[in-house]
């Protein structure tokens, strides 16, 4: 087989990036002077196999591709490894190359050449593309993290030129730069703390007191005129949304929500992804409240069944299940085939990204009551990240409940691994070990009642109740309805 991460790396690429990337192998000024003509059939080669998908995968084979490459020649496997390594190293310059074009801004091209005529000792050409800089930046002012960004390499460009005056007039220049560069900081830090705040209700990475020291810090920044602005201020209720329990978590969640309906117009397409991927998480810890339900679902709707359907962009493992789950949720079937196809090759965890593929194809196959396809790939996964961890040995209960009496002895053996694995646990936050402790609890109760005929409803009836009681409870909404449908209501 081909080297894997030259043909891992070519898998990802789009149809428009792929275009680019020849163009880059046939240009000298790319290459550093090298032909690249032979790489190019190299890229187009694995292209044309990755497009005709898995039956032609063995044309990745190094002798079928040097063949190709080198009719009539004998196989010599150091050219081929050559060649690989060469053409690999121009696909990393050529993804450099991109990454720098997305992220270059007028703002920060004009910041450069400005740079470029003042160490060349020319103060008109400087001048000129200062000036072009600030035209630039008061028609175009979307204020995304990268133009907080560019707003002090423009000011820091412009103190950098008026230092050069005999006058100094840059003097006063250099308090806007300050300014500039304390906006940009803070947009950052929220922008990490939200993230963190996030990733706090799933494990602790705080130590206690942490967080009410970051939210005081946040106080004294917030107490200066000059940083109220609704991008700060919709960090700020985010992350007092995640911060807060119950009541107060609701409200600042509210008026997070309310900010983000009134500014959107206003904000780049990745803050509202970003801000949306929160309200997205916040509607899941409250998914057993009705309104919050709704919302998850719009959201969903909105975010996901549009954003993904033509796309290959990168997406955390937490947030493939999330979307997952919702979409199965709603017998979202078609979605779903789409999505694992499409995030097959992109899915960023402590795992390859097949094995999530795989284990969203159980996840599918369970929903479609194809308990055997789903059982099969389950049983194959291991899983240390600890949500995957938790949701696989779940899932894998679920299937022995659903495939009946034959596999309730596994069903007991399971809960008992479950119980001592979430004891064991060291990682978690205490909401998710009590959520999982719950499971197991119901779920034996669930397993004494089928496994013994002829016990009275009224079990079942009081169980149920308490299962739609419970504050914290892993799978709630499977554990209801199968209540249910062993009380003849499903």
């Amino acid at each position: 087989m081909l080297n894997s991460e030259l043909v891992f790396t070519l898998q990802v690429l789009s149809a428009d990036e792929r275009a680019r990337l020849e163009w880059f192998l046939i240009s000298p000024y790319c290459t550093d002077g090298k032909d690249g003509n032979t790489a190019l059939r190299l890229v187009q080669h694995v292209f044309n196999v990755l497009d005709k998908g898995e039956p032609e995968m063995a044309d990745l084979d190094r002798t079928i591709v040097y063949a190709v490459l080198y009719p009539g020649r004998k196989f010599a496997k150091q050219t081929l490894n050559n060649l690989v390594t060469m053409t690999l190293q121009w696909v990393r310059q050529f993804l450099m190359q991109e990454m720098t074009n997305r992220s270059m801004r007028p703002v920060e091209r004009h910041a450069k050449l400005a740079n470029y005529f003042r160490g060349k000792g020319d103060q008109s050409l400087t001048a000129k593309y200062l000036n072009r800089l600030e035209r630039e930046r008061l028609e175009n002012n979307s204020m995304d993290d990268e133009d907080y960004w560019q707003a002090w390499v423009a000011e820091d460009a412009k103190s950098q030129f008026l230092g050069m005056q005999t006058d100094f007039r840059g003097e006063f220049n250099l308090r806007e730069s300050l300014q500039a560069i304390d906006q940009f900081y803070l947009v950052k830090r929220l922008s990490i703390l939200m993230s963190l705040f996030n990733q706090h209700r799933l494990a602790p990475v705080f130590a206690p007191g942490e967080q009410e020291a970051c939210l005081q810090e946040l106080d004294r920044w917030f107490a200066k005129p000059e940083y109220d602005q609704p991008l700060l201020q919709l960090y700020r209720q985010a992350i007092l949304a995640l911060h807060h329990e119950n009541e107060a978590a609701e409200q600042a969640f509210e008026t997070f929500i309310t900010l983000l309906a009134k500014h959107e117009k206003d904000l780049s397409w990745g803050y509202i992804n970003d801000f949306k991927r929160i309200a997205y998480n916040f509607c899941v810890r409250k998914y057993s409240i009705p309104k919050y339900k709704e919302k998850l679902f719009e959201i969903f709707e909105d975010l996901y069944l549009t954003q993904y359907r033509n796309s290959n962009q990168l997406i955390q493992a937490n947030e493939f299940l999330s979307v997952l789950k919702t979409a199965l949720i709603r017998k979202q079937f078609g979605f779903v085939e789409d999505f694992l196809r499409q995030h097959r090759h992109s899915i960023s965890g402590g795992h390859p990204s097949e094995e999530y593929y795989r284990f969203g194809l159980a996840f599918y196959y369970f929903y479609q009551e194809r308990f055997d396809e789903s059982r099969a790939l389950i049983v194959q996964l291991n899983f240390r990240d600890y949500l995957f961890k938790y949701v696989s040995k779940t899932l894998e209960i679920k299937i022995f409940f659903e495939t009946g009496e034959d596999d309730y002895e596994l069903v007991d053996s399971s809960l008992n691994a479950l119980k001592v694995a979430v004891h064991r646990e060291k990682n978690m936050s205490s909401d998710k070990v009590d959520s999982l402790r719950n499971f197991v609890r119901f779920a034996r109760r669930l397993y004494n009642w089928v496994s013994r005929p002829n016990q009275k409803k009224e079990v079942l009836h009081n169980l149920l109740q308490q299962a739609k009681d419970a504050p914290e409870l892993f799978e709630r909404t499977w554990l209801v309805s199968k209540i249910r449908v062993l009380l003849g209501e499903g």
